[in-house]
């Protein structure tokens, strides 16, 4: 690949550069595809794939015994927010909640 990419341009999200830098994306890859369907194992030789905080140990520097990479063991969260537990207060027969009752959800919630 002989041509430098600009990201800052097309961070500013510009239709035209954009639209540039995907014409000759679709133009580079009808170039270099032959048709053939896409084989990865092949392409690896074999080699496991390494997943951040998967099982699969991280490649090894040459020389220094030590990770290429400082991955945490455990998954990440997706949403990176931990979700909240719904609690609702269903009100009483007679259509009005005593103050009791209120309190004890407002107790409940806070702790």
């Amino acid at each position: 690949m002989k041509r430098h990419i600009e990201v800052g341009k097309l961070t500013k999200a510009k239709y035209q550069d954009n639209l540039e830098f995907c014409q000759w994306l679709k133009a580079f890859f009808e170039k270099n595809y032959n048709g053939e369907p896409y084989d990865a194992q092949a392409r690896r030789k074999g080699q496991d794939l390494f997943y951040l905080g998967g099982t699969t140990a991280a490649p090894v520097k040459k020389g220094s015994g030590v990770p290429a990479t400082s991955a945490p063991s455990a998954k990440p969260s997706t949403s990176g927010i931990a979700a909240k537990p719904k609690t609702t207060v269903a009100p009483k027969a007679g259509g009005e909640e005593s103050k009791g009752a209120d309190s004890g959800a407002v107790a409940e919630l806070q702790g």
